[in-house]
């Protein structure tokens, strides 16, 4: 079958699933949800949608999302998906133009991708008014509503598998937006990758009721939370992440409740979450049959250990923890854990480097095995010239295979410097060890003090592990200065702080940062909650709180 609707037309997944939407408060089956995207697909088509036109979708992981994805496949269709407006459903996006600097670059963000996208139509679940979109921007309600004369849907979904899936358009963590182009085989083979993965973790089977709270705009969230059931042909729970994060032990508890077998989540968000879902134990509610992937971030060791605490009374064991890493370029998985457990290491990165097991503590980084290449993932670790490194040397992830991006939507440059020989250059640091990859860190936010290699993303967890921190406040990285490099850390706080409870804290980071890691960061800096901004995936935008602080955009409380 060349597309995932092609599949679904004929018969790849029998049965017809039932799809739960808490945040909805409704529960529809798959034909029921086939039939609203009908109806939708004829309301594009009364708007000139054809083949090929690129829609850009601003909705959160709902009902409506599956169903407009759905549309646009029937119509050969192209969608782009990205975030929704931010603030209230009553709010409009024009408010924004005045408003914060975040909602102004979302703004900024959104008409770039419109117009590179040469999209056709912008369509959105809420109420929104931007004068800059006027002529394109329609919303869910509307494209179902009915019509005078209902014209054919147009498309009959025979797509071609080396046709647009869809563009996954990011800001990443450098602010630039990029296009990345997902054919529908890749979509297919990343497809049949996850579902035999999850058969090889020990069921022998596919899952059969999928959880997902996850952006569907981002590449896990679409393929965990809408794709991957759709293929198998598995119950289905997907919520937006603000569901999820307003009460996590709802969303656990729900999962207990509907059997569910197969979820995702990232190290961050767990690390935010866990504490809540403890009001669960002793309730009688059961997850032995889930398995809990965690991907898109580095893994904090620490945050396994509280997950594997928090979850065992609830019946998962934590042989059932696994990870994996993936990019948006691969579609979205390229390894994940083969054997139960995470296994971990504790090494030192050496000059040149050379990675070398450490068993005291000292300053060894524990790092966590984000697993073995996926089957037809030519994963391989390469230093700067681009030649192949043996286990135990960190270098650049490269990565090769059926799931690969063909390239950047109209950015011949940027495809080139990441793919142009053959394979694609992750941007990320690591090393195998045993076959297993283990992910060391990004390659442009690597520090070197005092002649060694300090990994920013290990001395944030340590900060964000201090209790008046917490997970994603704090973020560390070099800044290039006329009296030589130097080492910021930003990290959040409450403004109404009296001052010598700020001078006390200041004092306890410093010395947190020492006695982990033997040095200081030259500046310390206590900015507004909200400051360190993030991605869909949760990974902050270093590159771009950089360049706000070098700016002097970054107001301080201390």
């Amino acid at each position: 079958m060349a597309g995932l609707l092609n599949w679904l037309d004929h018969g790849g997944a029998a049965g017809d699933p039932l799809w739960h939407f808490p945040a909805e408060g409704m529960e529809r089956r798959l034909s029921e949800l086939r039939t609203r995207s009908g109806a939708i697909a004829a309301g594009l088509a009364a708007r000139g949608i054809r083949p090929g036109d690129r829609v850009v979708m601003l909705l959160d992981t709902g009902s409506a999302a599956v169903c407009l994805l759905l549309a646009l496949w029937r119509l050969q269709a192209v969608p782009v998906p990205l975030r929704p407006w931010s603030g209230t459903a009553s709010g409009t996006a024009s408010d924004a133009v005045g408003g914060s600097d975040r909602a102004g670059g979302f703004l900024r963000f959104l008409l770039e991708v419109t117009r590179r996208s040469d999209a056709r139509l912008v369509v959105t679940d809420r109420p929104a008014a931007v004068p800059q979109l006027d002529p394109l921007l329609t919303s869910v309600e509307a494209l179902e509503a009915p019509l005078e004369r209902s014209p054919p849907a147009g498309g009959d979904g025979e797509c071609r598998a080396d046709g647009l899936a869809l563009i996954q358009f990011s800001s990443g963590s450098t602010g630039q937006p990029k296009g990345v182009m997902v054919t529908h085989a890749m979509v297919m083979a990343q497809l049949r990758q996850l579902a035999d993965n999850y058969a090889a973790a020990g069921s022998g089977r596919p899952p059969r009721s999928i959880a997902s709270w996850l952006p569907f705009y981002h590449d896990m969230g679409l393929f965990i939370g809408i794709l991957l059931p759709l293929f198998t042909g598995a119950d289905a729970m997907a919520a937006p992440p603000a569901w999820y994060m307003r009460n996590p032990a709802r969303w656990f508890a729900a999962m207990a409740a509907r059997g569910s077998d197969l979820t995702f989540s990232t190290s961050s968000v767990l690390a935010a979450t866990l504490r809540g879902v403890r009001r669960l134990h002793g309730r009688g509610c059961d997850l032995s049959a889930l398995i809990l992937y965690v991907a898109a971030e580095k893994i904090s060791p620490a945050v396994l250990d509280e997950a594997a605490a928090v979850l065992a009374p609830l019946g998962m064991p934590p042989s059932q923890l696994r990870a994996g890493y993936g990019m948006a370029e691969y579609t979205l998985g390229c390894t994940h854990s083969r054997q139960p457990g995470l296994r971990r290491l504790r090494v030192r990165i050496a000059p040149g480097g050379r990675v070398l097991t450490e068993d005291g503590d000292g300053e060894a980084l524990e790092l966590v095995s984000v697993g073995k290449p996926n089957d037809a993932c030519d994963l391989i670790v390469r230093d700067e010239a681009g030649c192949p490194l043996g286990e135990m040397r960190l270098g650049e992830i490269t990565v090769a295979g059926p799931c690969l991006t063909p390239g950047y939507w109209r950015d011949e440059a940027m495809t080139q410097r990441a793919l142009g020989r053959g394979w694609m250059r992750s941007g990320d640091l690591g090393f195998l060890h045993d076959g297993e990859l283990f992910f060391v860190a990004r390659k442009d936010e690597m520090l070197v003090v005092g002649g060694r290699n300090v990994i920013p993303a290990d001395v944030e967890l340590e900060v964000e592990s201090l209790p008046f921190v917490g997970p994603g406040r704090a973020v560390l990285f070099g800044a290039d200065e006329p009296g030589g490099p130097r080492q910021v850390l930003l990290v959040e706080g409450n403004a109404a702080s009296p001052p010598p409870v700020v001078s006390g804290r200041l004092t306890a980071i410093r010395r947190c940062i020492l006695d982990g890691f033997g040095f200081v960061p030259t500046d310390i800096a206590v900015v507004p909650k909200g400051t360190i901004e993030k991605t869909s995936s949760g990974k902050k935008r270093t590159a771009v709180i950089r360049r706000r602080w070098q700016a002097g955009a970054i107001p301080q409380l201390a």
